[in-house]
């Protein structure tokens, strides 16, 4: 919470949480687009799922990504937007 607030209140860390929710929305993104391709997923204690569980895992992961990027697009244009107000 201590990194998350000033992040929300000045726009230069706006910037900076932006991108980190990019690099985070880029990774699930890829992961999630992968496992697709493969059609095999670990789920979250490590074990190999595959079949219906392993494609929704993998949907769930990109959905998760598209979503992560595009707020991460929104806090840098905002914040840019408001720096320049």
């Amino acid at each position: 919470m201590v990194v998350i607030v000033p992040a929300l209140l000045f726009p230069a860390g706006s910037a900076v949480f932006g991108a980190i929710f990019i690099v985070i929305g880029g990774l699930l993104l890829s992961f999630g687009v992968r496992d697709l391709r493969r059609g095999v997923t670990r789920d979250k204690f490590g074990r190999e799922v595959s079949g219906g569980m392993a494609t929704l895992i993998s949907v769930v992961r990109v959905i998760g990504g598209v979503i992560a990027g595009g707020f991460g697009l929104f806090k840098l244009v905002m914040g840019q937007v408001c720096r320049l107000l």
